[in-house]
């Protein structure tokens, strides 16, 4: 799993412009406890500066100190393509070191992607 980021880290602030693929906050979807919105803020943010898995997500919010429900309602109210989230953890792994095809998925599976997953982004980020 990823190192998790202390509250006080490089993560973005609210008013941070949204990263690619990341939908911006629906006001129309206004519902939930305040610790589900917060955990949903928190979700947006750490996919603002980072990839990750679904359940990377769920538990970086957990470690965070949300509740495992809060922090899965919040990632199931994200809309994200988790295959092009794959593709992009793959392709920040091959920018900082060089992996094999066969350790690069171990390391994407350990990561908490599915198999589909992970075999669209470790394809994806040996042919671009």
């Amino acid at each position: 799993a990823r190192a998790a980021a202390s509250a006080g880290s490089d993560i973005p602030s609210a008013g941070a412009q949204e990263a690619p693929g990341i939908p911006a906050p629906d006001p129309q979807q206004d519902t939930g406890s305040t610790g589900e919105k917060s955990a949903i803020q928190s979700a947006r943010e750490y996919l603002a500066i980072s990839a990750f898995s679904k359940q990377g997500l769920i538990d970086q919010l957990v470690y965070e100190g949300f509740s495992e429900s809060e922090a899965e309602n919040a990632v199931g109210s994200i809309s994200i393509d988790w295959k092009e989230q794959a593709y992009e953890s793959a392709k920040e792994y091959l920018d900082i070191m060089n992996f094999t095809i066969s350790d690069l998925t171990a390391q994407l599976v350990y990561d908490g992607f599915t198999s589909e997953e992970v075999t669209y982004g470790v394809d994806k980020a040996y042919h671009r």
